[in-house]
């Protein structure tokens, strides 16, 4: 259940605002959240989907909520603060079902890996590529040898397509 404080600061969020810094430069966008060190703001009519300023809030002088047809103009003391347990949970989602690039394998492995992304669902666990629709992985030194899993055909299909991958690598 939220507190007075919290059911009040929520009624601001994703509204249109100016900020005011303390060095006289203007800012305006929807808060997107923010704490008792930071403003985020999600810019308006900007081209990128997630394009934000954040703002250090020892340096904001004013936020205005900017009218409109359905919101009066209101200025109010921001003190809320972010759910870092749900950004870290979220970020571990992310993480979970991202296509990130493995930091430990040395580029031959990622130019395979790249390749192989352009036709099948790939992920890095660690420095085993895993294309878990077929059920199978790719080991380390990433040649046709070190291909494995329990169905023989996908196996030997993705052990064509790492040795096709292999010498267009070796031939740029």
């Amino acid at each position: 259940m939220m507190s007075d404080g919290e059911s009040k600061l929520a009624q601001f969020m994703n509204l249109p605002v100016e900020i005011i810094t303390t060095l006289d430069q203007k800012y305006k966008g929807r808060v997107f959240s923010y704490d008792d060190f930071f403003l985020i703001l999600r810019k308006e009519n900007s081209k990128k989907k997630n394009d934000m300023y954040f703002i250090n809030m020892d340096c904001i002088s004013s936020v205005s909520i900017l009218a409109n047809e359905e919101i009066p103009a209101v200025n109010f003391q921001m003190n809320s603060e972010i759910d870092f347990k749900l950004i870290m949970e979220r970020e571990k989602e992310d993480i979970n079902t991202s296509q990130k690039r493995a930091t430990t394998v040395n580029r031959f492995a990622q130019e395979l890996f790249d390749a192989i992304k352009k036709t099948y669902q790939i992920y890095w666990d660690h420095d085993v590529m895993k294309i878990d629709i077929l059920g199978v992985q790719i080991k380390s030194p990433y040649d046709p040898s070190c291909v494995i899993g329990a169905d023989d055909k996908s196996v030997n299909r993705i052990k064509q397509v790492v040795q096709n991958v292999t010498n267009k690598i070796n031939r740029s």
